[in-house]
């Protein structure tokens, strides 16, 4: 089975690094239409070579999510197929209590969500 993307909208939170840099190539590489946000410039270019549009985001605002999400819709001239939220988690959490990082996890995914729900 050949599965393909092609005029596809995608977008992928946490697009700098990791999964979500992976899930973002792969999309690419199937063809779709990929937006990818991450906190960090440096790691968005390097996402940014294999054709993904990039641009740092911090998902915690919720009103900078929602204006990133219209500004795609407008650029595609349609709403996003795809929607990954991998952001979360990972920024200034290295060698952290765990505690710490749960709460600052629930905060993130919390405040991440910028679509209003499907009907």
């Amino acid at each position: 089975m050949r599965i393909r993307f092609d005029g596809k909208t995608v977008v992928v939170s946490g697009a700098g690094h990791g999964f979500g840099r992976c899930i973002a190539e792969t999309f690419a590489q199937l063809g779709a239409r990929v937006f990818g946000c991450d906190l960090s410039a440096a790691e968005l270019a390097e996402t940014a070579t294999v054709g993904v549009k990039t641009e740092v985001l911090d998902l915690t605002d919720r009103g900078a999510a929602a204006a990133w999400i219209a500004r795609i819709e407008q650029t595609t001239g349609g709403a996003v197929d795809v929607l990954v939220n991998n952001a979360g988690g990972v920024a200034e959490q290295e060698m952290q209590p765990i505690e710490e990082v749960r709460t600052r996890i629930g905060i993130a995914f919390s405040r991440s969500t910028s679509a209003p729900p499907l009907r």
